[in-house]
């Protein structure tokens, strides 16, 4: 049994339960407890999309929070019938999960838009307003969103800044260590970094100081990274200066 190495997720589960506390205090405290439990459903927009950059991020989540609210309402009218209620769940899931498998969705990708249209057909046998629920599914993913991109106000390159720390760390501790698994996430971050610094970019980005030295700080980790592959093949591994220079590359300074 092997745990994985991964940066500390308390940001993240406490973002999670953020954006399920608040839709259902607001219900409270408007006397309406069961329309702010519904909200949730669009509060598990928060459980995607970390780690991505800013504006990417805001499209894909605003995507997703438009899911949720079209499955729940969906949902909700099919359950007229047993019948159609089976086929509209069935429906959903073929549909959500060949999306995610061909846009690389990470978990929990299709499974909660699977289970928010199930959701929706139990809650239809409370008679509400199939578009109310779609407006309150809304409502929370519109929440979700807002607390997913406040990070943008204070660091608007963070998530690439954090993608580049990251793989410098794994480069270092690789030319450090030489151990195969060092070596496998070392070129996984890496991989990583240059999917946030490009592929998760505007096609035709506006000219940017801060991405262009993040893009050549990871390029130079790149190269870090086959110099100390190819001195472990030769048996002569890299000096430890190396790997403070890989450390020092993952603080690129804002000037």
């Amino acid at each position: 049994l092997v745990i994985n190495a991964v940066p500390p997720r308390w940001p993240f589960a406490l973002r999670a339960s953020v954006c399920t506390m608040v839709p259902i205090l607001v219900g409270w405290a408007a006397g309406d407890v069961s329309s702010g439990l519904i909200a949730t459903i669009g509060g598990f927009t928060s459980l995607y999309g970390s780690g991505r950059p800013y504006l990417n991020r805001g499209m894909y989540l605003g995507t997703i929070a438009l899911s949720f609210a079209a499955v729940v309402t969906l949902g909700d009218w099919a359950a007229a019938t047993p019948w159609s209620a089976v086929l509209m769940v069935t429906a959903i899931a073929m549909i959500a999960v060949l999306i995610c498998q061909a846009l690389s969705v990470k978990p929990p990708g299709a499974y909660m838009p699977v289970l928010a249209s199930a959701a929706a057909v139990g809650i239809a046998a409370e008679h509400l307003n199939p578009w109310r629920l779609g407006a309150l599914v809304l409502a929370g993913g519109a929440f979700a969103w807002a607390v997913h991109m406040a990070g943008a106000l204070v660091r608007p390159r963070g998530p690439e800044r954090a993608a580049v720390a990251a793989a410098a760390e794994a480069v270092a501790t690789y030319i450090e260590t030489s151990s195969p698994d060092a070596r496998h996430r070392a070129a996984q971050l890496l991989h990583e970094a240059w999917i946030t610094l490009v592929t998760f970019q505007p096609v035709r980005p506006k000219p940017d100081d801060a991405l262009y030295r993040l893009r050549m700080t990871n390029r130079r980790l790149h190269v870090l990274f086959a110099e100390a592959m190819a001195a472990v093949d030769r048996g002569q591994p890299m000096s430890v200066y190396r790997a403070e220079v890989a450390r020092r590359l993952g603080t690129v300074p804002d000037d």
